[in-house]
């Protein structure tokens, strides 16, 4: 499978390279939840050399290393597929000495796990600002054998790193414009690792699951987890459903009690939730599970739904989550639950 190519405009790079070798240099980075980091050497620019002050940084073999961070809380754009907005404050370029910034609020990173032509992918688009003009570049992964990754879930993939060998090509490239837009040159880079590591709560969340779902008519049993921070001062907590039928309607409930109440209100599953639970159906918080069947929700502690009330979740207490969804069994609407979730916050 060719390794796919990294869009932006027409005035963009739009093409990725196979990649050899190994190194890593250090760029500090601190915000984010998870970050994935990608390095090797410069093997070409075109003009060579590049004009200006570029030449003297974009070099051949010149080593390079490029850290992006997000935060776990992606849009869902297919089943096994997810992409994550990049927090540009953090991270960029490092190549020869120079530390390049990311172009403030652009820039992705997109992961499918064998869902998208016909393999697994991991796609980084942004750009770098330099001196003469901004640099847009991609990264890209692309493994036909569907074996390279578990979850398109970047938390479950910190730890991992993927290395170029038959096969497995890697590939990156970067395109100079000018002014008016159009692409003046280009750097073509060798990228030997990518490498993720959790700079946050890791790839399994801040919660601890419990209870047992009834599958839904997708045939899978509806998963509900946290991600983020269990600190309540942090005031960073995602939750997301998953594993649903596509594009039904649901929402999250919360409550400081555990339970279990099979099929309430006819319901083809099961409430792991007991006490006074809330629900989060305010403005943008019903929301559709899309062709991949999932969706999420990034909450406010201080204003978590107990009952009719808001309150602010302490340090020292448990809270517990599910989803409750729409569905259609049998040619009958009817509705199901998600697992729950329980977050200790600190």
């Amino acid at each position: 499978m060719a390794t796919p190519a990294i869009l932006r405009s027409s005035a963009m790079l739009r093409s990725a390279v196979p990649l050899l070798g190994l190194l890593a240099l250090a760029l500090p980075a601190e915000a984010g939840d998870h970050r994935m980091t990608v390095t090797g050497t410069i093997l070409v620019t075109v003009p060579s050399p590049l004009p200006g002050a570029l030449g003297s940084t974009f070099t051949t073999g010149a080593p390079f290393e490029i850290v992006a961070e997000v935060d776990d809380n992606p849009t869902v754009l297919a089943p096994n597929s997810y992409e994550y907005p990049l927090d540009t404050a953090a991270g960029g370029l490092a190549v020869n000495g120079a530390q390049l910034p990311f172009t403030p609020d652009f820039g992705t990173i997109v992961i499918a796990d064998a869902s998208v032509a016909g393999g697994d992918l991991i796609i980084l688009s942004a750009e770098f600002q330099t001196a003469a003009a901004p640099m847009a570049c991609g990264v890209s992964l692309a493994d036909p054998t569907m074996t390279a990754l578990s979850s398109p879930r970047i938390g479950d993939l910190d730890g991992v790193s993927f290395t170029s060998v038959p096969g497995q090509p890697l590939g990156m490239s970067g395109g100079l414009q000018s002014a008016g837009g159009t692409q003046s040159a280009q750097v073509v880079f060798l990228v030997t690792e990518i490498r993720f590591d959790g700079t946050g709560s890791g790839g399994q969340g801040i919660g601890t699951p419990y209870c047992t779902a009834v599958p839904n008519s997708s045939g899978s049993a509806g998963e509900c987890r946290a991600f983020g921070s269990n600190a309540v001062a942090n005031d960073d907590v995602t939750l997301e459903a998953s594993q649903l039928p596509p594009n039904v309607f649901g929402f999250f409930l919360a409550s400081r009690t555990q339970g279990f109440v099979a099929n309430p209100g006819g319901s083809e599953g099961n409430l792991c939730l007991g006490g006074t639970i809330g629900r989060f159906v305010g403005p943008g918080e019903v929301m559709n599970a899309g062709p991949g069947g999932a969706f999420s929700l990034g909450i406010d502690l201080n204003a978590v739904p107990e009952g009719l009330v808001a309150v602010a979740v302490q340090p020292g207490e448990t809270w517990n989550f599910a989803a409750w969804h729409r569905d259609v069994v049998a040619g009958s609407q009817t509705s199901n639950f998600t697992s729950g979730v329980a977050v200790a916050f600190q």
